[in-house]
């Protein structure tokens, strides 16, 4: 008979069930979630500040950290404001609007110390780069999908994939707030589509432009029948052309490029280009004054998208190469660039270990996604140039990107962040570094 070996101690499982408690608020972590504790357990509590007092239900349950929401505020502290917009609660776009402007601002320019002081950079900090705190946005994402016969439209829920309606958004710039008004006018044009995702951009002129992705590709007809319908219901928005997986299946013959408010330059409206352009001009002309390009300096943009900083930049005469991925962006930034010889584009992986920089560089800045520039600054840490401007959306990993550059022999001098996304946790930052000279 085969022997069934010793028997193992197995622990019995627990089921961790949902809760409702009184918690105090103990700090606010860097996405404005309240920190509390719970019989040691530290909580995530959305809707809760710093100091606050609150009734709370657990949203989500795990062995090291638990996330609720405050349904109940029993000591409200002063920073505590009612938020603007009456879809705040359910909207997943705005985390901080039931917060003061100047505690979202106090807030994030903590957070950016702490970081530079981790840094051993504190002393750089300067001043923030701020603007107005509703209306600012230009551009902005719809979902769309049928749910019992009825199209739904609008922003993702928080912490869901729900689609909540949001007629009258109110950090849109009011020319997009009016064609978001007549698009929920006459949504149903929509529904032969069935689900995909609207983009809808501002441009200098504050006409509106729009282009769709669709989660599946429409019979000729259907599609057909919805261009007639849409042009004849969304006036005033004009649609540049329509997606099914990252491949164009109708484009607008004779749809001209929009001009980026604030800026020189051209974009559609399905491009990456920064939300909130009175901002964006202000970090150009940060980005600008701090490299003091010259005639005879030979500058690189990475990342450089459209040529949001390569185009002010080569306007100083400086010879300037714009560096990025995307091939049909780089198309667009050339014809950007079409009447300033002394700037051009190429394409190149810059998160990969073996790109090399070109030659003879003696300034660059950086404006990397999400995910950093880690790659790259390795390579610039082992380089010469001078001087350089890295441009973040992302705390965390500008951190760790800075601690290559800082360890590769530059000096972080100046420091600010930027308020991009007014009403939300998110943020921008601007480094100035140069390189020690022994």
């Amino acid at each position: 008979m085969k022997s069934r070996g010793p028997k193992l101690f197995k622990p019995a499982k627990t089921t961790q069930k949902p809760w409702r408690d009184t918690l105090d608020i103990l700090d606010l972590c860097d996405d404005g979630r309240g920190l509390a504790r719970r019989g040691g357990k530290a909580v995530f509590v959305r809707g809760a500040l710093m100091g606050e007092r609150v009734q709370a239900r657990s949203e989500r349950i795990s062995g090291r950290y638990d996330e609720a929401v405050a349904t109940q505020i029993d000591a409200p502290v002063l920073e505590r404001i009612e938020p603007r917009c009456r879809h705040f609660e359910q909207c997943g776009g705005c985390q901080l609007q039931h917060m003061s402007e100047q505690s979202q601002r106090d807030h994030k320019a903590r957070r950016f110390s702490e970081m530079l002081s981790r840094l051993a950079a504190i002393d750089a900090v300067r001043s923030p780069l701020t603007g107005q705190c509703w209306e600012y946005r230009h551009r902005l994402r719809l979902h769309f999908a049928t749910h019992k016969g009825q199209l739904q439209l609008g922003f993702r829920a928080s912490k869901s994939r729900n689609i909540v309606e949001v007629p009258g958004c109110q950090v849109l710039r009011p020319a997009l707030t009016a064609a978001l008004t007549r698009l929920y006018e006459h949504k149903q044009s929509l529904q032969a589509l069935r689900s995909g995702m609207l983009m809808l951009a501002e441009a200098a002129d504050r006409s509106i432009s729009a282009h769709l992705t669709l989660d599946r590709r429409p019979g000729q007809s259907v599609l057909n029948r919805f261009l007639a319908e849409f042009a004849n219901a969304a006036t005033g928005i004009a649609l540049a052309s329509i997606s099914v997986s990252g491949e164009r299946v109708w484009e607008h013959p004779e749809y001209p490029n929009s001009v980026y408010p604030g800026q020189n330059w051209q974009f559609q409206p399905d491009d990456f280009s920064q939300a909130n352009p009175e901002i964006n001009s202000a970090m150009v002309n940060q980005v600008c004054a701090w490299l003091d390009a010259q005639t005879d300096d030979k500058v690189l943009d990475a990342f450089s998208g459209l040529g949001n900083f390569s185009l002010a930049l080569a306007a100083s005469g400086a010879a300037v190469t714009g560096i990025e991925l995307d091939a049909a962006m780089v198309e667009r930034a050339k014809a950007n660039a079409a009447t300033l010889k002394q700037l051009r584009f190429v394409q190149a992986d810059l998160f990969s270990d073996s790109f090399r920089l070109p030659a003879g560089i003696n300034k660059l800045v950086l404006d990397p996604p999400r995910a950093g520039a880690a790659a790259l600054c390795r390579v610039l840490a082992q380089s010469g140039i001078e001087r350089l401007v890295y441009v973040s959306c992302d705390p965390a990993t500008l951190e760790r990107d800075a601690a290559i550059l800082l360890a590769g022999g530059y000096t972080l001098r100046e420091a600010r962040w930027a308020d991009m996304f007014p009403q939300t946790y998110h943020m921008e930052s601007l480094c100035l570094f140069e390189r020690v000279v022994v």
